[in-house]
């Protein structure tokens, strides 16, 4: 996916809430990978692609049974810029084992080599309901 979205002309890859595993795959068998082997997997894709990636996973809390569902940002040179935990969750997330975060939310500076030429954008992340509620919106 990351390598057709590259040369379709794609600088940054948005995937899915909980692409990893995938939501309905992770209501049924949770997911065991731990989240600096997942995200270095993903800052290898993206090095390797010279693509920004924004993705989504079940983060596993340190030392819980219960996860975080989170998306990490990776720059095209394959560094983590963000992680961001939800806040809000809705329908049957509780039931899979989800919890929300109450971390502070971050804006970040994410650098786009071009062409048509270079740029550095502002980039903040919300998954999915979080963003139905105004104090996740920014100024």
């Amino acid at each position: 996916m990351s390598r057709s979205a590259k040369e379709g002309g794609a600088e940054l890859l948005l995937t899915p809430e909980l692409c990893l595993p995938g939501f309905h795959f992770f209501g049924h068998s949770g997911f065991s990978a731990q989240r600096e082997a997942v995200e270095a997997r993903i800052a290898t894709i993206a090095s390797e692609e010279g693509l920004a990636l924004c993705v989504g996973y079940a983060e596993r809390r340190h030392g819980a049974r219960d996860f975080w569902n989170t998306a990490v940002l990776v720059d095209s040179a394959g560094q983590v810029r963000h992680r961001y935990r939800k806040h809000h969750l809705w329908g049957n997330e509780a039931n899979l084992g989800i919890v929300a975060s109450d971390e502070d939310l971050e804006v970040v500076e994410l650098d786009f080599p071009g062409p048509p030429s270079p740029c550095r954008v502002r980039v903040g992340v919300l998954i999915c309901y979080d963003v139905e509620f105004p104090e996740m919106g920014g100024n």
